[in-house]
């Protein structure tokens, strides 16, 4: 398993984060919080009614000068406000969205902006001057002359509605300071706050597009779908009048869901069946369930945190009492928080405080550094001091940093896994009359010590390496390509993140490659103990009593060496199988060898869709032997960067070699691109070594 930008394990959360669910702070009519960002904004179904008007007044600005006010009074750093280039991606996302819409423009080397735009709606053209715009007002001014243009010569239909221009132009802006400043429009807005609130009115099933039919992936456990006997795999014909045939997940649900009380038929066919049958199904009440629970052995508690919602502290604590109950005490707890996106503010600052009895949760900094925040822990209602685990991956992100932070610089918990996704800036809400909402970026957020994890994440103490071995792809090292915060466009930068960050110490165990098709039906949510649970379930108990953070990492080295040991034990013998000497031994300061490599393209050219096969071979020219030698790639092509080449131990005038096969994307383009070879052993990197270059056709 090759980590690419966003290794496998990480997809659905960094997906969420990456496009259509990116979680940040806010504050509002209904508290601090966090919110959704979509990742499609121009909707043509706003779920604003006085968008489907024809009299819809675009040049207005209606909902565009509000925003321009909230920028102005407000932004985190009002000095990316660039009025004019602003401007520019306002008309360029105005034409993304609105197929009837075209801009155009010449821009030479030096210009950051053209000096002026035409914009063409079907068969109109019109010029307008945008280079010597300098404020926010002025940008509003030549947009309202641009709205009045195009509202003149374009007629608004059920596809396109002119509130959807103004909501792509306000779109444009903002995605020029920041990945997480963004309007929502009405209907994404709406779900955002039914995402939150960790209920709905509906049936209680989860379902997906499968072989381009509607499929209930699995109904949720005492739900009326479960009740009424539906099954995962079932698959939906019809709701209600409705045919799903080329219909959406999004109409779908809005179908099922409704006021509780209310019924809604579904007509489903099953495996076996020689006709749809049909089911009335009664809608409740369905809780969005935050928090799952088990009891382990040795009375060590873990609570899975998936999101922050409304509900998310109450379950914690009815959960833990359960658990408390069960186990008659709790002598350790592992907070798993690995692929949480995010979610409210104020559970998370709540959850936090559970734990802690004294000191700073978290802070808020605005514009000018200016201190405008600090939550302090209370010491009423806090949980005894047994000793705490808190498991974090990539995909762990903003609410789920902030408990990270706080437990670990609070000194009250370890934290095991990979650093976190990085972000570490402050949203706020402000709701608008047509029920849209702009989520502005008004602050960054520091964790206790005022230190930012802004494009840097939560570093752990304890850095997890799972180690895949197969013939011709190893994956044993920690990648340095998986996507965080600091990857987005326009991510904001805080000089308080801590540069040479360091986990305390590495452990490298051995995960069984994923062999055959995944079950697409599997419970996701089934509890299963996997390395990281198991070793900080260990861990706590090698710890006993011992809760403070840096008394526990010294208290658990010995138990962690052993694990250590045990693991490379695994990963040597499975080596072996593959004809590779892992054995350890001292490497000379410097070695002498010499690094040939080979493609099994002819010239080095691969076409797009076709495999090609790398073969690095490595002759130790000295006159000592070497141990754990190994190469790993770099390239600007991420598809072949990071790729690893095991040796392993190489005697004088020997030679080893390593192959891998690789399928190149149907969808690449044309390209040539060059891979280096960096040598080291375990310790250290011996320099790069020559490469190859590989022409992608």
């Amino acid at each position: 398993m090759h980590r690419t930008l966003i290794p496998l394990r990480f997809v659905v959360a960094l997906a969420c984060l990456a496009s259509a669910f990116m979680l940040s702070i806010s504050y509002g009519d209904r508290g601090v919080q966090f919110t959704l960002r979509s990742g499609k904004v121009a909707q043509a179904n706003t779920g604003d009614p006085a968008a489907a008007k024809d009299d819809y007044n675009l040049s207005a600005l209606r909902i565009l000068n509000r925003v321009l006010l909230q920028l102005k009074d407000n932004y985190v750093e009002p000095e990316r406000i660039k009025p004019n280039k602003m401007l520019v991606k306002a008309l360029e996302e105005i034409q993304n969205a609105i197929p009837q819409i075209v801009i155009s423009y010449d821009l030479t080397a030096k210009q950051e902006v053209p000096d002026e735009i035409t914009v063409s709606v079907d068969e109109k053209s019109k010029k307008f001057r945008v280079g010597d715009i300098q404020s926010l007002w002025e940008m509003s001014f030549k947009l309202k002359d641009i709205f009045t243009f195009i509202q003149a010569n374009m007629k608004a239909g059920p596809d396109v509605k002119y509130a959807d221009i103004e909501y792509a132009a306000i779109n444009g802006m903002l995605s020029t300071l920041d990945p997480h400043s963004t309007l929502l429009p009405p209907k994404n807005y709406e779900d955002m706050q039914t995402q939150t609130g960790g209920k709905f009115g509906g049936l209680g099933i989860v379902i997906s597009i499968r072989e381009g039919v509607l499929t209930v992936m699995s109904p949720i456990p005492d739900t009326p779908a479960a009740k009424q006997g539906i099954r995962a795999r079932d698959k939906i014909v019809r709701i209600g009048e409705e045919s799903t045939v080329n219909m959406n997940i999004r109409d779908a649900v809005e179908l099922m869901r409704g006021e509780p009380g209310t019924k809604v038929t579904l007509w489903i066919m099953r495996k076996g069946w020689e006709a749809p049958r049909r089911f009335d199904v009664e809608r409740a009440i369905i809780k969005i369930a935050s928090v799952d629970s088990k009891a382990l052995a040795d009375k060590i508690g873990y609570v899975r945190i998936k999101n922050f919602q409304a509900n998310t502290f109450a379950d914690l604590k009815k959960q833990m009492g359960d658990m408390k109950k069960k186990m008659g005490g709790m002598q350790g707890l592992i907070i798993d928080m690995r692929d949480n996106p995010g979610g409210l503010l104020q559970q998370a600052i709540r959850i936090s405080d559970l734990f802690i009895d004294q000191g700073a949760l978290v802070s808020t900094v605005g514009q000018g550094n200016k201190l405008k925040k600090k939550q302090m822990a209370l010491p009423a209602n806090t949980e005894p001091m047994y000793p705490i685990v808190v498991l974090v991956n990539p995909g762990s992100a903003s609410a789920s940093e902030i408990v990270s932070g706080a437990l670990q610089n609070n000194d009250r918990a370890i934290v095991l896994g990979d650093t976190t996704f990085g972000k570490g800036s402050v949203q706020v809400i402000y709701e608008f009359p047509d029920k849209s909402a702009l989520k502005l970026t008004i602050a960054q957020y520091l964790t206790p010590g005022d230190v930012s994890i802004q494009g840097r994440g939560i570093v752990p103490d304890l850095k997890t390496i799972p180690v895949t071995l197969k013939k011709g792809d190893a994956d044993m090292f920690a990648s340095s390509n998986i996507f965080r915060e600091g990857d987005l466009d326009a991510a904001l930068t805080n000089a308080a993140t801590r540069k040479n960050d360091r986990p305390q110490e590495f452990i490298r165990y051995y995960e069984q490659p994923k062999t055959g098709k995944k079950d697409d039906f599997e419970d996701t949510e089934k509890f299963k103990e996997d390395f990281e649970i198991r070793t900080a379930q260990r861990l706590l108990v090698a710890a006993g009593k011992t809760w403070k953070r840096q008394e526990l990492l010294k208290i658990i080295h010995p138990e962690l060496e052993r694990l250590r040991a045990k693991e490379m034990d695994t990963i040597t013998g499975e080596l072996k199988k593959l004809g590779v000497d892992w054995s350890a031994g001292a490497n000379p300061e410097k070695p002498s060898y010499k690094l040939e490599i080979k493609t099994s393209a002819p010239n080095d050219t691969v076409k797009a869709g076709e495999k090609v096969s790398i073969t690095a071979t490595l002759t130790n020219t000295g006159s000592a032997p070497l141990h754990r030698i190994k190469a790993i790639t770099d390239s600007d092509n991420s598809f072949l960067s990071d790729r690893e080449f095991l040796f392993g131990a190489v005697a004088p005038g020997k030679s080893a070699s390593w192959t891998i096969e690789l399928k190149v994307p149907q969808d690449t383009s044309t390209r040539h691109d060059f891979i280096k070879f960096a040598v080291s052993d375990d310790a250290k990197t011996f320099g790069d070594a020559d490469g190859v270059a590989i022409k992608m056709i």
